[in-house]
């Protein structure tokens, strides 16, 4: 996943919940869904050079691709719709209970 920029990171969760590793950008919420070496790869700067290396290394290893999805799913299982809606209900209801500041 090359990316300038990414808030959360929805696809390679997604591909993590699927066992699949993910090689991806070092840059905003990507670093908290992959973990080097144990989910996939981050890569610093966006060189193409080191994204296909880790992607073939990868493709070209069968027990580290087992080892890398299964990190990846078991990262994912940490995250679900429930989880995420309810985390997002508490986050409304602190925010909404608050008071306002007058100025």
């Amino acid at each position: 996943m090359p990316s300038r920029s990414e808030s959360f990171g929805l696809v390679p969760l997604e591909a993590a919940a699927c066992g699949t590793p993910v090689v991806a950008a070092a840059v905003g919420g990507l670093t908290t869904l992959v973990k080097h070496g144990q989910t996939g790869y981050l890569v610093e700067d966006g060189d193409a050079e080191t994204y296909a290396k880790y992607a073939a290394e990868i493709c070209q290893d069968p027990l580290l691709q087992a080892e890398l999805g299964a990190g990846g799913a078991a990262m994912a299982s940490g995250y679900s719709w429930s989880i995420t809606a309810g985390r997002l209900g508490r986050l409304y209801d602190h925010l909404t209970s608050r008071t306002l500041v007058e100025c």
